[in-house]
């Protein structure tokens, strides 16, 4: 089943801490939905050569939109959605990790005829305070 799935993430980098995010979902979802492809697009004024330092799963695409600066995420997720070939792609946050449980029935549903599924339970929590 993880073999239908595409997650799209829009890249940029707006905070040290992104880039290591990014790497833990990355991690997360590679070893969590093994088959799963990834596209990555990022937008900016130029390619940030941090995001070269960073472990891509092997199934990863990865897309550069140039602008002028302004942060475009709806735009660079649209292109990537556009890029996917498989039945189910998710939108994924570089700040947000998803229960597998969750992201399986979103799926299941997807695959079984819904247009959309949301693996939201009501709660978020904020790490910050935590840390």
């Amino acid at each position: 089943m993880n073999d239908n799935i595409t997650f799209v993430t829009h890249l940029r980098l707006d905070h040290t801490d992104r880039i290591k995010n990014l790497q833990t979902i990355l991690n997360y979802y590679s070893k969590n939905f093994e088959g799963a492809k990834f596209i990555m697009v990022e937008d900016d004024t130029s390619h940030n050569d941090n995001f070269d330092s960073v472990k891509w799963p092997k199934n990863t695409a990865f897309y550069f939109i140039k602008n002028r600066g302004l942060h475009l995420k709806s735009r660079s997720l649209n292109y990537g959605i556009h890029q996917a070939d498989t039945p189910v792609v998710v939108a994924l946050d570089t700040d947000c990790i998803v229960p597998v449980s969750s992201m399986h029935k979103c799926t299941d549903a997807c695959m079984n005829g819904a247009t959309m599924a949301y693996p939201y339970n009501g709660y978020f929590i904020d790490a910050s305070y935590n840390m």
